[in-house]
């Protein structure tokens, strides 16, 4: 996830019940509806999270949160 109109997203974080995996730079020239990451395995033990901190609104003059959004996988099947 990456840039959209109103919202940027500078990084993308992901790990697992253990903890952070890897944290990775957005980049600046992503498009809105281009893909950063293609296939990613998460490994280690579930549940598997994915983040994106560093969140903003490109609408300076916003006074309230901009909320957050995260991806939790609790189980997978093969």
């Amino acid at each position: 996830m990456g840039p959209t109109r109103e919202i940027l997203t500078p990084k993308i974080a992901y790990g697992n019940r253990e903890g952070l995996l890897s944290e990775r730079d957005v980049p600046n020239d992503l498009k809105p509806g281009e893909n950063f990451v293609q296939h990613l395995d998460l490994t280690g033990p579930g549940p598997w999270w994915v983040a994106y901190p560093g969140k903003t609104h490109t609408d300076e003059s916003r006074t309230w949160g901009t909320g957050s959004r995260a991806l939790i996988i609790r189980s997978e099947k093969e």
